[in-house]
């Protein structure tokens, strides 16, 4: 998921700051970037929950 599709299906503005607070409640985060159509785009993937969280 891009962070734009993160920042509208989330409704939220501050995607980083979001990440940050997830990845100190426990939750792993991987970030990818890429350029594509000469636009860096950076891929976000949920690898594990934040603490209380889990399925």
């Amino acid at each position: 998921m891009t962070t734009y599709e993160l920042s509208r299906a989330a409704d939220i503005c501050a995607v980083n700051s979001v990440i940050a607070e997830l990845r100190e409640n426990g939750a792993e985060i991987t970030c990818r970037q890429a350029v594509t159509d000469g636009q860096r785009r950076f891929y976000y993937r949920l690898t594990k929950s934040p603490k209380g969280y889990e399925a």
